[in-house]
C-alpha cells in the first residue's frame, strides 16, 4: 500500500493490498478500496464508496455506489460492457 503526502482516509474505510493513493486525495468514510485499486492526486471520494480490482480513480467520485474498471465507472454500466465484450470475441 503507498498513501501520499496529505492523503485523508475516513473512518472505517478498509484500503486492500497494492492500493495506492496519490497526494492530497479525500477519501470518505465507509470505502473499500480492493486490490491494486490506484487513485489519482488531488480529488475527493465520497463516503460509502466501493472500488473493484484492478480500478483507477482518476476523478472524483460524489455518489456513493460500486465502481469498477478504469477509469472507474458505475459497475453496472462495467459489467454490461464486460459482457458484450465477451461475446464480440474479445479478451
Amino acid at each position: 500500500m503507498q498513501i501520499a503526502h496529505n492523503v485523508e482516509v475516513g473512518e472505517s474505510s478498509f484500503l486492500c493490498a497494492q492500493v495506492g493513493i496519490a497526494g492530497s486525495t479525500k477519501v470518505g468514510k465507509h470505502c473499500i478500496l480492493t486490490g491494486q485499486v490506484g487513485v489519482a492526486g488531488h480529488i475527493e471520494i465520497a463516503d460509502n464508496c466501493i472500488f473493484g480490482a484492478q480500478s483507477g480513480v482518476s476523478g472524483s467520485v460524489r455518489k456513493p455506489g460500486m465502481y469498477m474498471g478504469s477509469p472507474a465507472i458505475d459497475a453496472s454500466i462495467w459489467r454490461r460492457a464486460a459482457v458484450k465484450f465477451k461475446q464480440s470475441g474479445q479478451r
